[in-house]
């Protein structure tokens, strides 16, 4: 290796370092940690460089002007800023230590949990372990919190109480009955998502550039064009995906496209399958496929009390609506997060913290025939019917037949099918 090779080696060695320092500071900033004095000169010079830049006429980010209507919510941003300063030291740690007890309680729910345990379990094997714990002759006493407390201080310890369920009771408009919905906030659920240290990496975004989530996709009209040369494998390679960002998206460098992804669908929470609920989850496209199939990408927006048990009439209509009204209650808080015109967010891609501004949209509904056809307010009978479901075309005669008389039906089919 020669001289200019060596020079340049240590050049660029330097720079990784100057922008690695750079990072860090800017990071500390971006998250409001105080900074230490060489920290804060640092800071200062990064200011100046970047007013210097600004005088010469070149924009820097966002790189276009921001519109007159623009709009977006910042409590969410603004109550995890306040989080993090109070409580998260600049290593990353809690400033508060960890009550010992809040440990040997939790250590117990996680056996119980692993092993299917009734929750009811809890207050019995705590006073078991009590009374085994004096039994063995004087010594420093031993002491477990109720579930409630230990929920509270997990909560208060982690910010997480924004997580819980809100209970909103309603009267339906066509039955007069009156019914408790059970809810959660959008926001507060995106944020759960959004830091779990297991999907939130570099590996499961489904950005059209996973390690710099401002790169815009491609135009659906230069796809159509060059299609030898594009990939089709996921959400940000969709038609959808490419016409909604360049709708929703308009101040690069700043708005990402969030893709909410629903659903709805009954579930049986006994043996017989009486008792059921209508639970309605979604999952964030900024994920990969692989991410979304993982159970633990999903969030509840609320549960749709089970109509059979309300004593409803047999009016499909009435009952139609008394649903949409339950659903719009459900869904409340994601309409108000795309009425603001989305949300504040520091998301961490590439090894970087970025201020964004998450636009949120939903690009489809998950569920069976039998539910997505009360969503879209169709015949929803199973019963003397002529076709099998609203998009086949082939009578039930004509169903175990290889060949049909006209191909608009053969295809609808086998699209159904």
């Amino acid at each position: 290796m020669d001289l200019n090779d060596e020079e340049k080696r240590y050049e660029t060695i330097k720079q990784e370092r100057k922008a690695s320092l750079d990072n860090d500071v800017l990071d500390k900033v971006q998250w409001g940690i105080d900074l230490n004095k060489d920290e804060k000169k640092r800071y200062n010079k990064l200011q100046e460089e970047q007013r210097n830049v600004s005088s010469t006429g070149r924009t820097l980010p966002p790189s276009q002007d921001v519109p007159e209507n623009d709009k977006y919510d910042t409590g969410l941003y603004d109550r995890r800023q306040l989080f993090l300063h109070n409580n998260i030291t600049i290593y990353g740690q809690h400033k508060e230590k960890f009550n010992q007890n809040a440990i040997y309680a939790m250590r117990l729910l996680k056996i119980m949990d692993d092993h299917g345990c009734l929750r009811v379990m809890y207050k019995k094997l705590t006073k078991w372990c009590k009374q085994c714990h004096e039994e063995q002759g004087p010594r420093p006493p031993i002491s477990f919190p109720s579930r409630d407390n230990l929920h509270n201080y997990l909560a208060d310890r982690y910010g997480l109480h924004g997580l819980e369920p809100t209970t909103i009771e309603t009267t339906l408009p066509c039955h007069n009955i009156r019914v408790d919905v059970t809810t959660f906030d959008f926001q507060e659920m995106c944020m759960s998502l959004l830091t779990h240290p297991d999907l939130a990496i570099d590996d499961n975004w489904a950005f059209p550039n996973p390690k710099d989530p401002f790169v815009p996709p491609k135009k659906w009209e230069d796809v159509l064009t060059n299609q030898h040369e594009c990939t089709l494998s996921d959400i940000q390679h969709a038609e959808w995906y490419s016409k909604t960002y360049y709708t929703s998206c308009t101040v690069s460098g700043r708005d990402v496209l969030l893709p909410v992804i629903l659903f709805v669908d009954k579930t049986h929470t006994d043996v017989v399958g009486r008792l059921k609920q209508e639970p309605v989850l979604f999952t964030l496209g900024c994920f990969d496929l692989k991410t979304r199939s993982n159970p633990d990408a999903w969030r509840p927006l609320g549960y749709i009390p089970n109509m059979e048990t309300l004593n409803l009439s047999d009016d499909s209509k009435s009952k139609l609506q008394d649903f949409h009204h339950m659903l719009g209650l459900v869904l409340k808080s994601l309409i108000d997060t795309q009425k603001a015109g989305g949300f504040k967010w520091c998301l961490k891609s590439g090894g970087k913290y970025h201020n964004v501004v998450f636009r949120c949209e939903v690009p489809f509904f998950c569920g069976d025939n039998e539910g997505l056809n009360k969503l879209c307010g169709r015949y929803g009978s199973n019963t003397n019917i002529n076709t099998p479901c609203r998009i086949c075309q082939v009578p039930f005669e004509e169903i175990g037949s290889t060949f049909c008389n006209e191909h608009d039906k053969i295809t609808r089919t086998l699209y159904c099918c």
